[in-house]
Formats: C-alpha cells, sequence, structure tokens
C-alpha cells in the first residue's frame, strides 16, 4: 500500500509540474504575442538615398574692405560656463574679421578661460575685472566688465579702423546669418531677440526706409531705445568720438549706454524687422553631487 501510494504521489507531483509548465508556457506566448502586437519589431530599412541640401546663405569671404567686428564677451564661473564658452567660440570660428573680447568677472584669469582661448583658433582679447567692486551694484551685475573692454577698445583701436562692436552673452546662441546684418552697421543699428522678457521675440517688429516705427516689448514700452543687450551694435567712431560714454548701474542699462552714445529709436538703422537670429537660451543648471570646484 505504501509503494503504491508512493508511485501515485510520485504520478501526482509530476503531472503538477507539467501542468504548471503549461499554464507558464501559454501566458508567456500569450504575452510575447501581445508584446508585438503592442511594440512591433521595425526591421532595418535600406536608405534610397543620402540627403544633401544647401544652406540657406553662405557665409562671405574674406575682404580688404569688410569691416572688423568685435564680440565684446563678459563671463562668470560657473558649472556652465566651459559648455556655453565651447558652443559660442566654435560659432564664431565661422565668423570672418572678427576679434572676441572676452572679459572674465574675476580678480584674476582663470586657467579654465585661458586654455579654452588658447585652443579656440579665434583671434582674442582676454581681459579680467571684479564686477561689484568697491560696492555691491543695485541693478546691473556686470557693468564693470564691459566697460573694461570698451575701454580696452578705446585705447589700443585707431580711429580710421573700419570696425563694428556687439556685445554677445556668453550663453545666447546666435545665427551666422546675424553677422551680416552687424557688419551692415554704419552708425547703430537694431534687430529683434528671440525669448526675451516674456515675449517670443522682442525689439522692432515695423521698419520702413530703415528706420523702425512699430516695437514689441514686455518690459517698460517708454523707455528710449526698447531692446535688449544682443539687439544692437555700433560703429567704433561712435566710441572713439564720445569718450564719455559707458554703462551704468541703472535698471535701463541699454537705452541708457545708447543714449550716450547719442542713439535713439529714432535714429538707429532697422534693415530687417522679420527675422530672428539671436536667441536669450538658457541651459538648465545640472546638480552636481561630486562637489567638484567650478572653475581654477
Amino acid at each position: 500500500q505504501m509503494h503504491l501510494l508512493g508511485e501515485y504521489g510520485g504520478r501526482y507531483s509530476r503531472n503538477k509540474y507539467a501542468v504548471l509548465f503549461a499554464i507558464t508556457l501559454t501566458l508567456f506566448s500569450t504575452k510575447k504575442l501581445w508584446w508585438r502586437k503592442s511594440f512591433p519589431i521595425l526591421k532595418p530599412q535600406k536608405a534610397k538615398e543620402f540627403c544633401k541640401t544647401e544652406p540657406e546663405f553662405h557665409i562671405e569671404t574674406i575682404k580688404e574692405d569688410m569691416p572688423l567686428i568685435f564680440g565684446v564677451t563678459s563671463t562668470y564661473a560657473r558649472h556652465l560656463q566651459l559648455p556655453e564658452l565651447t558652443r559660442l567660440s566654435q560659432t564664431l570660428l565661422h565668423i570672418p574679421k572678427f576679434h572676441w573680447i572676452l572679459t572674465e568677472d574675476s580678480y584674476e584669469k582663470t586657467e579654465t578661460v585661458t586654455k579654452l582661448l588658447q585652443k579656440s583658433g579665434l583671434n582674442y582679447t582676454h581681459l579680467n575685472a571684479k564686477n561689484n567692486i568697491p560696492s555691491p551694484t543695485k541693478y546691473i551685475k556686470d557693468y564693470t566688465t564691459r566697460n573694461l573692454a570698451l575701454n580696452w577698445i578705446r585705447g589700443n583701436i585707431p580711429a580710421t579702423r573700419d570696425a563694428i562692436v556687439y556685445l554677445m552673452d556668453d550663453d545666447n546662441t546666435y545665427s551666422l546669418k546675424l553677422f551680416d546684418e552687424i557688419r551692415a552697421t554704419k552708425r547703430a543699428a537694431v534687430w529683434q531677440v528671440g525669448l526675451v522678457g516674456d515675449l517670443l521675440s522682442e525689439g522692432p517688429v515695423r521698419c520702413e526706409n530703415g528706420k523702425a516705427l512699430e516695437w514689441r516689448t514686455f518690459w517698460w514700452p517708454d523707455r528710449l531705445t526698447p531692446i535688449d543687450m544682443a539687439g544692437f551694435a555700433f560703429h567704433i567712431k561712435l566710441l572713439l568720438e564720445r569718450t564719455g560714454a559707458h554703462f551704468r548701474d541703472v535698471p535701463d542699462m541699454e537705452s541708457d549706454f545708447l543714449s550716450s552714445l547719442c542713439v535713439t529709436r529714432e535714429n538707429i538703422e532697422a534693415n530687417n524687422c522679420k527675422d530672428i537670429l539671436v536667441w536669450h537660451t538658457q541651459t538648465k543648471i545640472p546638480k552636481v553631487m561630486d562637489g567638484s570646484s567650478r572653475s581654477k
């Protein structure tokens, strides 16, 4: 009897595992079928042809009579400094007859920025000054470094030089086509800037005969010239003729500076009120957990 029970129990055990195996196999097959229906396997496709396009515009070749562009950038130490300066410097590599004046908000020139400039392939001038010295500023955090660059131009560039000055933030995005607009500046010129002050764009929106007739702005529409720092450029002769022109710690820094150059919305050049060629982009600040230093 014990022998029969043991044999029966063994058969029952084997049958039990066989049933469980069959159920598992059925469930697996059903799930696999559901997976294939929900996420069909995409077979690789062969490309019929390679896509090739022509650029919308061609960068000008260097000419003897082409005005030089001085790009003035103020920068400060942070985790995003190196990647954003790298992106900007590699954009500037495509611009002919360009000189980059990079001013650091620092007591000393940092190794990070020095190495970047040395490897950039650009014509550049590296300056440094500490902002908010001797006392903290009330409105503008980087007017000291901007004025340092302007004073360098006054002290090193002759009045006979045909050159344009453009103030560039290190975190903006610039279309190469913008520099053609800059180079066409005779006295002072203006254009729209994208992603400014809760607007898709700010600046002149209707132009006629080289003049801006209508402006779009979110903050303080009654400013003398309601434009962002990235929205204008000026000829070097204005800077050299008006030795007292400089940035001040005031809320409307751009208009205040332009007025010191005798530039207002009535006499500033505005040849293009449609294209947006520069944007105030903002890179997401990374959460760094390793405690590494920002700059050396």
